[in-house]
């Protein structure tokens, strides 16, 4: 009943409950798998269970890679089949609420799944593992295998603490304080030191003591490769996987911390000194973007040009989706009644009910000056105000109208 709601949504828009099929104009990605069988099914079985098994151990991803390839090979698939993989497999460890594995609960999960089927007393127990590995098996079958599919697990970790507390509750006292002690423990590093919105900066120290560099070296889109390519050209493939290049070697433990100096310098763990607390609330709500203090910044800056009275504001996006961190910053400085809302869209949307209520905006908020060229007629501008990331625009009176995005 409480999907009842998005089912219908989705059917009014896509003509299907889950999502646009392909062919159609909203159609984005295939997650759905492309087809269908016992094999494929047990080859995303195997990639998602590796999603859980990183540890920051170079070494160790190494030999988990390795024994899923080589599953792959028994099983004459390839492990990247693009009928049922959108991400390339590999191991990784990643602190970041969207990537992150579960690797104590993953264990505990599979030592509890073979307690339980030899206890002759558990028959409700037996239904919810039945349930959960019903549901995993479900999942691998019908979707691709993604990188950050980890996230989508959580149904089957959900059920699984139930198991596992079944199994905790037939330990003695001091066993259940000494595993609860051990999950805190392991819990620790998630909530002190997240990528996204670390409490204490310790993610460049605890990487360089461990020496734990990246398997795969993935370049942010403004990076100079041709820097990382002199310093790295012997330990990095750079021919294959962009832009992630993977390792070629083991390198020893002192040469790791080399490679790790060298990436610093480079500025490739520019972020990784930072806490939660170096800038204010409101700029993490731009996280997802990969210049956030910039775009932070560049917003903050425009709102001091819309005068306080504006109750609207329109917008005109290319590369962005989302827009609740604007308006959050919007109804702070302006008026908690003040609106956002797309006004170049799909025109398949207008058969939703807001999409068809009357908006009268005053100005408008752009990423990208090909729109406004495309779009707005210059004798409609009064004046356009640029910043490195976004542009304001400040119509000469309230505009009506809405745009379609066209191929």
């Amino acid at each position: 009943m409480f999907f009842l709601p998005f089912f219908w949504r989705n059917y009014q828009l896509f003509n299907n409950i889950l999502g646009p099929s392909y062919g159609h104009p909203l159609f984005v990605e295939n997650i759905a798998a492309e087809k269908y069988h016992l094999l494929y099914t047990v080859s995303n079985v195997v990639k998602n269970m590796g999603l859980h098994l990183g540890l920051p151990n170079v070494n160790w991803n190494f030999q988990i890679d390795k024994i899923v390839f080589f599953i792959h090979e028994l099983l004459r698939m390839d492990v990247n089949n693009p009928l049922v993989s959108l991400d390339t497999y590999r191991t990784q460890f990643v602190i970041q609420e969207d990537m992150s594995g579960n690797f104590l609960m993953f264990l505990f999960l599979i030592g509890t799944c073979f307690w339980i089927l030899f206890q002759k007393d558990a028959i409700a127990f037996k239904g919810i593992l039945l349930c959960a590995l019903a549901g995993f098996l479900v999942f691998c079958t019908a979707t691709k295998f993604q990188l950050w599919s980890s996230r989508t697990h959580l149904p089957l970790f959900a059920q699984g603490t139930i198991l596992v507390g079944f199994l905790l509750s037939k330990c003695t006292n001091r066993w259940r304080i000494a595993i609860a002690y051990l999950f805190v423990l392991a819990a620790l590093p998630y909530v002190f030191d997240n990528f996204n919105k670390p409490l204490i900066p310790l993610r460049y120290a605890s990487k360089y003591i461990l020496g734990y560099i990246p398997q795969y070296l993935c370049l942010p889109s403004e990076a100079n490769i041709a820097l990382y390519r002199k310093s790295f050209d012997n330990s990095y493939n750079f021919e294959e996987g962009s832009p992630c290049f993977p390792l070629k070697n083991t390198p020893s433990y002192t040469e790791k911390q080399e490679m790790i100096t060298k990436l610093s310098n480079l500025g490739y763990y520019k972020r990784e000194s930072e806490h939660i607390f170096k800038h204010p609330r409101e700029a993490y709500f731009f996280i997802n973007d990969a210049s956030f203090l910039s775009t932070y910044s560049d917003f903050k800056s425009l709102t001091k040009l819309i005068p306080q009275s504006t109750q609207t504001v329109g917008l005109m996006f290319n590369h962005q989706l989302g827009f609740y961190h604007y308006w959050h910053l919007l109804k702070k400085y302006l008026s908690p009644n003040v609106q956002m809302k797309y006004v170049l869209f799909h025109k398949e949307y207008l058969v939703l009910p807001n999409a068809n209520r009357i908006f009268a905006y005053e100005y408008l908020l752009c990423d990208n000056q090909k729109l406004i060229d495309k779009y707005i007629s210059k004798k409609d501008i009064r004046a356009v105000y640029r910043t490195q990331s976004l542009l304001l625009v400040q119509l000469k009176k309230p505009s009506l109208t809405y745009y379609f995005i066209t191929q």
